[in-house]
């Protein structure tokens, strides 16, 4: 038999959203709400946020799936909702794109109506998969605790330096992205012509993350 608060967990995050149309800073504060309520409900006190937290949901399947042509996937089957990922990609981007995929469940009854845009819908989901697998809480609690090495931080979390370094941003942690790695030519005899550099540094764009 279900737990109670778990089987009206989908139920309770719907109710969060009005039935009506959003602008984005409300969409992404409603997003945050139903993180939050989320982790509540499933009692998450602690990083990393295990995928156990959708798991626990009723009627939500998670898949991780060969020759997926997108990082992700969410339908209903007709029994379940089957959140799926991509098999070749990184499991801190898998973690990142189940969450994501969750977040268009929640919203599917009335995502036309909650979004003008496909891209805002696409943004907010962002959103809600950042907020659950880095709660406000336990990201501000590790960063002034000293944690501030954002490899170890976003490790700490199970996610992408990326993706911790935009939400420390999106939480005023970090006030501008910190410098992408350029190819250095230092103690060469001449500089090098731009094509020479690009080949040095393996065909990748200069500043391009490997």
């Amino acid at each position: 038999m279900n737990n109670p608060n778990t089987a009206s967990i989908l139920r309770r995050l719907r109710a969060l959203s009005p039935n009506r149309g959003l602008d984005e800073a409300t969409a992404l504060g409603i997003a945050e709400r139903q993180a939050t309520l989320l982790l509540q409900l499933t009692g998450q006190t602690a990083a990393p946020v295990p995928l156990q937290t959708l798991r626990r949901i009723p009627s939500v399947v998670l898949e991780v799936v060969e020759n997926l042509p997108a990082s992700g996937a969410s339908y209903w089957t007709g029994t379940c909702w089957r959140l799926e990922v991509n098999d070749t990609e990184h499991p801190h981007r898998q973690r990142f794109t189940f969450c994501h995929e969750f977040k268009h469940v929640i919203d599917h009854p009335n995502r036309d109506l909650l979004y003008a845009e496909h891209r805002t819908r696409e943004r907010v989901a962002n959103h809600f998969a950042a907020c659950l697998l880095m709660p406000r809480r336990l990201v501000t609690q590790a960063w002034c605790s000293g944690e501030q090495d954002l490899n170890q931080l976003a490790s700490h979390f199970s996610v992408s330096t990326e993706a911790m370094t935009t939400r420390l941003l999106v939480l005023g942690l970090l006030d501008h992205r910190p410098p992408q790695r350029i190819f250095c030519t230092r103690g060469a005899t001449k500089p090098l012509h731009w094509e020479q550099a690009f080949a040095i540094a393996g065909g990748r764009s200069i500043g391009e993350h490997p």
